[in-house]
């Protein structure tokens, strides 16, 4: 039986386009002795909170709230592995409806790579990594900065052996969410916000390079020709076997 049971948010992302990254988390969980739920999809609607429409925003929110609060009731943690998400899900629910059942899914909301971290400081995790002989350029997002978890990801990619990892700080990679998307001319703002970050870990030179934002992830894969991943995937490949 499972010590305890956690549920996990996915977040849009994961849902509907990289389904790895999911599968990875709840790999990873289960490695560990937990018990991972993953509840009925919803849109955290933070998106909507962006572009100023903030009635829709709410009732977004009440609907994810509704969905969640059942399992915080029974004493569950909630598990994120999108920044947004889970930023949103901490920092703007509380402002949006303030109530007590979105304060108590705000307390009990973790990101993924905090959470683990937690887990190994209490010698709960699993060191069973295989050896990985890899460099590993992170880029923080601006989600988790916003969260003061600049460097959690980077810490647990490196207790696999034989990695090096290199924590690149140039700023925001440009994409800003979906701002990047919007016209031809944002796509080239972005581009040139971007530029010190991209030209930094091409200098690097790493074999892979890893950051929790999908976003990010699809703005930094399509100016450097390297593989950009999730950290969990990195993570969830170190515990599995060489040979299969």
């Amino acid at each position: 039986m499972a010590e305890k049971k956690v549920v996990y948010y996915p977040g849009c992302f994961v849902n509907y386009f990289e389904h790895e990254t999911g599968k990875s988390v709840i790999e990873i969980m289960e490695k560990n002795g937990l018990e991972v739920v993953v509840p009925q999809h919803a849109c955290c609607g933070l998106t909507l909170y962006y572009s100023g429409d903030l009635s829709y925003a709410r009732f977004r929110a009440y609907n994810l709230v509704n969905i969640l609060s059942p399992f915080v009731e029974q004493g569950y943690d909630i598990v994120v592995s999108c920044p947004t998400c889970c930023y949103s899900l901490k920092e703007v629910y509380p402002f949006l409806l303030a109530d007590k059942q979105t304060m108590a899914i705000a307390q009990r909301t973790t990101f993924i790579s905090q959470y683990l971290l937690k887990l190994y400081s209490e010698k709960k995790l699993s060191t069973d990594f295989r050896p990985m002989s890899q460099s590993v350029v992170y880029h923080a997002p601006c989600h988790l900065r916003s969260q003061n978890l600049s460097i959690e990801s980077a810490k647990l990619m490196a207790l696999v052996p034989e990695t090096s990892i290199m924590v690149i700080d140039r700023g925001c990679c440009g994409m800003g969410g979906t701002w990047g998307m919007h016209s031809k001319f944002q796509g080239k703002v972005s581009a040139i916000i971007g530029s010190e970050l991209f030209n930094a870990i091409v200098e690097a030179a790493p074999q892979v390079v890893a950051t929790d934002c999908a976003g990010c992830q699809m703005h930094i894969a399509s100016h450097i020709n390297r593989r950009v991943i999730h950290p969990v995937r990195f993570l969830a490949e170190a515990y599995q076997p060489l040979y299969k």
